[in-house]
């Protein structure tokens, strides 16, 4: 589909655009053949391991409190802010603000 496309040429070439594109479909010609048919006989082909399945993170987690005083439980994934809410071990992956890099680094940089 793309060979037969018309592409405006945009720079000053060393030669013809044909013949470019001879070159190219001749090209084409030798991968399309036999590149898959090489791949596919092989000897040492090389195999690829199944991924991986993910982990279960369906761990259970407080959510809060009935009327009656009673835990309520959740399974499955928490967002951050349920997390922080419970007191909850929560990752941060936000950087600090950038005013803060900036103090920090001249706090630190060395005397001239």
């Amino acid at each position: 589909m793309v060979q037969t496309i018309e592409w405006p040429c945009h720079r000053e070439l060393d030669s013809d655009v044909s013949t470019f594109r001879n070159f190219l479909n001749e090209w084409v010609a030798t991968r399309t053949d036999k590149a898959m048919e090489r791949y596919l006989n092989a000897p040492k082909r090389p195999t690829w391991p199944d991924l991986p399945t993910p982990p279960d993170y369906s761990v259970p987690f407080e959510l809060g409190r009935t009327k009656d005083g009673e835990t309520v439980w959740r399974t499955g994934g928490r967002t951050r802010r349920t997390a922080l809410e419970k007191g909850q071990y929560c990752f941060r992956w936000e950087r600090p603000p950038q005013s803060r890099l900036l103090k920090k680094a001249k706090d630190t940089a060395p005397l001239s």
